[in-house]
């Protein structure tokens, strides 16, 4: 396995390549996710998370490869208590982002399962469009002028829903009806005119049933929200993927999202390895492979302008409490491993970024 520093040092020789199964993934002439990306017009990054602020060597992994970082804003560790907000979490992302000339985008303002306790038990219908508004302005305007794109709402579809419109039953359903999203996005615009204003959602990557009702409920919910002249600006695919990825309906999902005069953003990409065999290298090029498919459909579309994994590195992941492996063995999701050495997954990302470049 490479270290990081061969990595960087590969991926500055054309002829470096890693076999991947049946393919050969060619390092290209980019020193870093981060290079290989621009050299495509995109912008590759990760969420920063507070844990991560004490792993000195993983905050120069990020300088060196990201263009673009994440920083959470989720209402319940935000705002936790009424009219109390704590910021410190996020001011240190947009610092360090800052300090590192590094863009920045924030997720997610209007979050149902995020939403704080105290929201259903204080707050009735005549009060929430002022809690609403009044959360989504203070921070939006903290960090207004320095900010890339802001998921505005985030997961507000179910398939499952009895609703008519497919939305989430959330308290902000509750209280605001559906009007609740139209409300999140005018009062982010108002706060800062010039960020880019993203609905964020999963499970639309797939071809079972209920992804197909998601990926209409979405196109429906997206259609309304233009036609009412709604800014915004993005629609953010999350893509948590399984390694056994072959999305054949995504392609002309993301067409029509294009059509709607929308950016696209992947926020949240990983793969899922809990399928796949025990040995790391087989483990690794199952993996590399499921990048390697998802983002050759995803980055034909060229209203696709971001890609960040949800996680730089494997000791970060989600997965490992949400979708550990039957076997106990850690999980392996990310372009890093626990050491922060790059692994193949890495390269079929610059695979993938230098194939769109050309």
């Amino acid at each position: 396995m490479l270290t990081r520093r061969e990595f960087v040092k590969s991926c500055a020789v054309a002829s470096a390549a890693t076999t991947l199964g049946s393919s050969v993934l060619h390092a290209r002439s980019e020193d870093s996710l981060k290079a290989a990306a621009a050299q495509a017009s995109l912008l590759y990054g990760s969420p920063l998370f507070p844990q991560d602020f004490n792993k000195p060597r993983l905050l120069d992994l990020y300088e060196e490869q990201t263009s673009i970082i994440t920083a959470t804003v989720y209402m319940r560790k935000t705002q936790p208590s009424r009219g109390h907000f704590e910021l410190s979490n996020p001011d240190r992302v947009r610092d360090f982002a800052r300090s590192k000339k590094i863009q920045l985008r924030g997720h997610a303002l209007i979050y149902g399962n995020a939403t704080p306790d105290w929201v259903r038990g204080e707050v009735s219908k005549d009060q929430a469009e002022k809690v609403l508004v009044e959360h989504v302005r203070t921070l939006v305007k903290r960090y207004a002028g320095q900010m890339h794109s802001w998921d505005v709402v985030n997961e507000a579809v179910d398939p499952n829903s009895d609703r008519s419109d497919a939305l989430r039953r959330t308290p902000w359903v509750e209280l605001l009806d559906s009007a609740y999203i139209e409300l999140a996005f005018r009062t982010a615009a108002e706060a800062d005119p010039k960020a880019i204003l993203t609905y964020n959602d999963f499970g639309v990557e797939g071809d079972a049933p209920d992804n197909e009702v998601k990926r209409r409920a979405i196109l429906k919910m997206l259609e309304g929200l233009k036609k009412k002249d709604v800014p915004i600006g993005a629609f953010g695919i999350q893509s948590h993927i399984g390694a056994q990825w072959h999305g054949t309906k995504l392609r002309g999902f993301l067409q029509e999202v294009e059509q709607l005069g929308l950016k696209i953003f992947v926020t949240e990409l990983d793969v899922r390895d809990k399928d796949l065999p025990a040995d790391v290298s087989a483990r690794d090029r199952g993996v590399a492979e499921a990048y390697s498919r998802y983002l050759d459909v995803v980055l034909e579309n060229r209203a696709v302008e971001a890609v960040l994994t949800w996680g730089l590195y494997d000791g970060d992941s989600w997965l490992r409490e949400r979708q550990s492996r039957s076997d106990g063995r850690p999980v392996r999701p990310l372009p890093f491993d626990e050491d922060l050495h790059p692994k193949p997954a890495a390269e079929a990302m610059i695979r993938a970024f230098g194939n769109r470049r050309g």
